[in-house]
């Protein structure tokens, strides 16, 4: 009877595990992976033109846009918010010189697109009143930071390198020149430790292969997660420089889906080891993979011409430095529940069969461009 029982009660474990992932996973489909707006802006009319994209789900905490509330956003459902999303625009977005006290811009199209995997509304606006030639323009854009103070707005002003509007950093001048080698330095490292961590897929393919390498003598299990981490690094490290260079390239559904279909396969190696003690090669043949992935969000920063080696470096390192803080703060967890009795069961095969039933849904998805949630 001892032995039924504990039986059930690691089945009940892996049901209520189940469950739990399940149930954060349909509110994933909600959520969206970055609070990141894109604004690109021209001088080239004397007053400032140019585009705002921004994700339709940051856009819908300002602007109701699910009328109906079935946590989906359609494009009719932006289309009839026009008006809302003008206004928005009015009170978020603003331009001034000396002699003005400010412009606000006006919409003149609106569109959505696809941006790594999410869908953004595209403003397409121009600034109407007239601004004093001759004097520098400022820039003041405050969207989202009241309610998300991680947010931020990737900004290009014609060939310019990109700058940043963060909580932080409100304003700024346009008529000012190229950030120096620092600052850039900065935004991409930063940019680059904040999209390992809203890389849901990236992280589940991590803590999936560290699964495979936990093991009774503590030293190994260190040197088995060095390994899957070093060559994770080395193999999306090659293909992100040279993406970034423009040496190859990938369809964007192709790369996500063979995303999808490396987490099933780390979580079916915990379950059936096909590779023992060299999980490292899987992390080192999809980690290839990933680094495309990674690539098209650095494409979206925008490198521009200027310390393009240095940005791209800069970015690789922040994902490098997400990648060790996750490895750092879960392996100890797994350390301390290691000789737990539910551990194998619960910790190993129902995290991996958890993992596995998760990609399959992403991979669906993708492969289809269907939406199962």
């Amino acid at each position: 009877m001892a032995l039924i029982k504990r039986k059930r009660i690691s089945l009940n474990w892996l049901h209520y595990l189940a469950t739990l992932i399940l149930a954060t996973f349909s509110q994933i489909g909600m959520s969206h992976t970055s609070s990141t707006a894109y604004l690109e802006i021209s001088q080239e009319s004397g007053s400032p033109t140019g585009i705002w994209k921004i994700n339709l789900l940051d856009l819908n905490q300002v602007v109701p846009l699910d009328r109906n509330g079935d946590q989906k956003i359609t494009w009719g459902e932006v289309k009839a918010s026009k008006a809302a999303i003008s206004s928005m625009a009015l009170n978020h977005l603003q331009f001034s010189t000396q002699a003005n006290a400010g412009c606000s811009p006006t919409i003149r199209g609106l569109s959505t697109k696809q941006i790594n995997d999410a869908a953004y509304a595209v403003i397409d606006w121009q600034v109407n009143c007239s601004l004093s030639p001759g004097l520098a323009i400022s820039a003041k854009y405050d969207f989202l930071f009241e309610r998300d103070t991680t947010h931020v707005a990737i900004v290009t002003v014609g060939q310019k390198s990109p700058e940043l509007f963060s909580s932080d950093r409100r304003e700024m001048e346009l008529g000012a020149g190229e950030p120096n080698g620092l600052a850039k330095f900065k935004m991409f490292l930063r940019e680059g430790v904040w999209h390992i961590f809203i890389g849901y897929d990236h992280i589940l393919f991590l803590l999936t292969m560290l699964l495979s390498v936990i093991k009774s003598d503590r030293r190994k299990t260190v040197v088995q997660a060095l390994k899957v981490v070093t060559a994770f690094t080395v193999a999306h490290s090659v293909t992100l420089f040279m993406v970034a260079s423009g040496l190859i390239a990938l369809p964007a559904r192709i790369v996500e889906t063979t995303i999808a279909f490396s987490i099933v396969v780390a979580a079916f190696n915990n379950l059936y080891p096909f590779l023992p003690d060299r999980t490292w090669l899987i992390a080192g043949c999809f980690g290839l993979i990933h680094g495309f992935g990674f690539a098209s969000v650095l494409g979206e920063l925008g490198l521009g011409t200027n310390n393009f080696a240095l940005s791209v470096l800069a970015f690789n390192l922040g994902v490098e430095a997400g990648q060790i803080a996750i490895a750092l703060t879960v392996l100890p967890i797994l350390f301390f529940f290691q000789n737990r009795k539910l551990f194998q069961p619960v910790v190993i095969w129902g995290g991996s069969i958890s993992a596995a039933l998760m990609a399959s849904i992403w991979l669906t998805e993708r492969a289809f461009d269907v939406s199962l949630f």
